[in-house]
């Protein structure tokens, strides 16, 4: 898997760091730095310079030597990833103010809906990834949502359960729909074959096939709520959602998903694309 880590944050101390590191020393991983400043100015070259030599120590990996751009942070990411050139970019949330992201948006998610591959955006502390929360909106290719989930696990020492949650929504679910399921428990769902239990069922059965240990979630209510509230009940590390590449109703819906779930979580977030590059 090729990384690609992007730091315009130059503090040896940021959190980020910390967390890039830990996929830098896993096998099967090739992760590469790219520093980008607002400008080419000598006094943040050689704040720079002392960043790199840091991060080297850090990482313990003296040869180390970070791309450095210069000029908008969004620009200069957009023009690094191409299609095919890396499987999963890792940005930090920047500390935006609620009215700066109501006026212009978050700035870490405006750079992710515009890359061609799947994106962590980082928020919190750095700790080890070991309880991951995939949530599927049941629109899109699952399979594609299954699978990187699966090769991530597999790379990631310590990652013993995946929980997959899926949301059943009183407003989506139509007039159709007996009132005991807009109540009923997973196993319940599960067992009578509704929508939801099949669409868990399939996520599971998947992952299971590919070596990872699943655990089922349905939830009943609002789609954004509901997946704060379970993100919030047990100490999850990672959040993962999808999103599509190509433009069509269901993108909207999950974008706005994607943008209020990062905004207002303390946990990092790696939002999968439906068509990721080629390794």
């Amino acid at each position: 898997m090729k990384i690609l880590v992007v730091i315009s944050d130059l503090n040896p101390k940021d959190q980020l760091l910390h967390f890039s590191r830990m996929f830098g020393q896993l096998p099967g991983v090739l992760l590469e730095m790219m520093i980008v400043l607002p400008s080419d100015q000598q006094q943040l070259r050689r704040k720079a310079e002392k960043f790199i030599s840091a991060a080297s120590q850090q990482f313990g990996a003296p040869g180390l030597n970070p791309k450095i751009r210069f000029g908008n942070l969004h620009s200069q990411v957009s023009q690094e990833v191409s299609p095919g050139s890396y499987d999963l970019v890792i940005l930090r949330e920047k500390n935006t103010s609620l009215i700066s992201r109501w006026l212009h948006g978050n700035p870490a998610v405006h750079i992710a809906e515009t890359l061609p591959c799947s994106v962590i955006i980082f928020n919190g502390t750095a700790k080890p990834i070991e309880r991951i929360l995939l949530c599927d909106s049941g629109g899109g290719k699952s399979a594609v949502l299954n699978q990187f989930t699966a090769k991530l696990v597999q790379i990631l020492p310590g990652t013993d359960t995946v929980s997959v949650l899926h949301v059943m929504s009183q407003i989506s679910a139509g007039p159709g729909v007996s009132g005991k399921y807009l109540r009923a428990s997973t196993e319940e769902l599960i067992k009578d074959k509704t929508r939801e239990g099949l669409l868990v069922e399939r996520d599971m059965q998947t992952l299971e096939d590919l070596g990872v240990h699943a655990v089922p979630k349905i939830r009943h209510g609002l789609v954004i709520d509901e997946i704060l509230a379970e993100a919030k009940s047990s100490q999850y590390d990672l959040l993962i959602i999808g999103t599509h590449t190509e433009v069509h109703p269901q993108t909207y819906l999950l974008v706005n998903i994607a943008r209020q779930i990062i905004n207002r979580v303390n946990i990092p977030v790696l939002i999968v694309r439906e068509h990721p590059p080629a390794s």
